[in-house]
């Protein structure tokens, strides 16, 4: 099957597809003795020979997968022009050209990822395939929950457009510690992203590189892929199958999270936060041996409702009551409000009765006669007075 020349050189593990390019170019690739100096001459690696400076590209080069944590002060290039050390020169004993998947900053350490698959290196640098990287970032200062969202939502920064990520607070104060997953890989992104919200960026981790992490690996050590994990990665199962825990890597900063710490961060979340790191309770055993349930290692209890008996002189008892199980162990009995006890004697209890002489209500008749009127007064003046002197 033909394919670009450029293709079948970086796959081979002798430049990247950049380089390759150049190569073609200036005139060092040839097919089957003939210079190819065009770009997008395509061959077929096992037909033709095809030869980079004179020698043979073979396409059936043993791949290579290495997990490195970068230590501070070594570039993550294969060259650097200012004879700087480069992350190639701490690998001894690998044949063959390998050189990084993406790049570190000068001063940023943590997990990279070293290989001759150019293939495999383009699919997880691409954009579409949305590999995680996820950082441990320490800031200044304490942001707002309103900038952590415009963060995760996806922000521009000098004309440059930062697509969406995940945020997760670890330690909030003076200087706040934070969990950053990314999804793409962009120049500086951590740092300018923080900067743009007025929290520079004073230390700068990589803990995983997809589902891959630095445990138990010191700067600067090195650890082959095992064959499960390449074939993980060739298959674009990037997304690890349990969330990574970064708490761990606090403690290499001499980092600790206290109990005060915990409570500041739920009321800066708003919410109570569980922690997976802390160790879990012991809850007392059952009498007779039955072993209880254990609160801390699971969700709290829902709501249940139990019946209570209501006693032979109770006129208004009790319909149920609502017990919560909290983390601790504690019930806490919440009673609802008795039903109105009904009114003494006939009719209706005495607050649905109606007022008298209110809306609806029939009106009173009285039994007593009715009083007889005087006359009136015809000296004491008055219009009626007045009418009698006129007849």
């Amino acid at each position: 099957m033909e394919e670009r020349l450029q293709k079948i050189i970086a796959r081979a593990g002798l430049a990247s597809r950049r380089e390759a390019e150049s190569m073609i170019v200036s005139g060092r690739v040839s097919v089957n003795g003939r210079v190819v100096d065009q770009l997008g001459s395509k061959a077929d690696p096992e037909r033709d020979h095809i030869k980079v400076d004179g020698k043979l590209v073979s396409s059936d080069v043993d791949k290579v997968y290495i997990l490195m944590n970068k230590p501070k002060g070594v570039v993550s290039t294969v060259h650097d022009t200012e004879d700087r050390p480069v992350i190639t020169s701490l690998i001894k004993g690998v044949k063959g050209r390998i050189y990084p998947v993406g790049r570190l900053d000068f001063n940023t350490e943590g997990a990279i990822l070293l290989t001759n698959d150019g293939e495999l290196s383009n699919r997880l640098l691409s954009a579409k395939s949305r590999c995680p990287k996820t950082y441990l970032v320490k800031i200044s200062g304490q942001p707002s929950i309103k900038d952590l969202s415009r963060l995760e939502r996806g922000v521009t920064v000098e004309g440059a457009r930062f697509s969406q990520c995940e945020i997760e607070p670890l330690k909030v104060g003076v200087n706040s510690w934070l969990k950053v997953t990314l999804n793409e890989g962009k120049n500086h992104q951590v740092k300018k992203m923080f900067e743009h919200v007025g929290h520079p960026v004073s230390k700068l981790k990589r803990v995983a590189f997809s589902f891959l992490t630095v445990k138990g690996l010191d700067p600067g050590e090195w650890r082959r892929l095992t064959p499960q994990e390449a074939d993980r990665l060739r298959r674009g199962r990037f997304r690890p199958e349990k969330p990574i825990d970064v708490y761990k890597f606090l403690k290499e900063y001499g980092v600790s999270l206290t109990d005060r710490d915990r409570k500041k961060l739920s009321l800066y979340l708003g919410r109570p936060r569980i922690f997976p790191s802390a160790p879990p309770k012991t809850a007392p055993a059952r009498p007779g041996g039955a072993p209880s349930r254990n609160p801390a290692q699971g969700k709290a209890r829902t709501l249940s409702k139990l019946k209570i008996a209501s006693k032979p002189n109770e006129k208004a008892p009790i319909q149920s009551v609502s017990v919560y199980r909290k983390t601790d162990d504690e019930a806490v009995a919440r009673k609802p409000y008795p039903k109105a006890k009904p009114a003494e004697g006939p009719g209706k209890p005495k607050s649905q009765r109606k007022a008298p002489g209110g809306y609806g209500a029939k009106r009173q008749t009285s039994t007593r006669p009715p009083a007889k009127r005087s006359p009136p007064n015809r000296a004491a003046g008055g219009k009626a007075a007045k009418k009698g002197r006129r007849k």
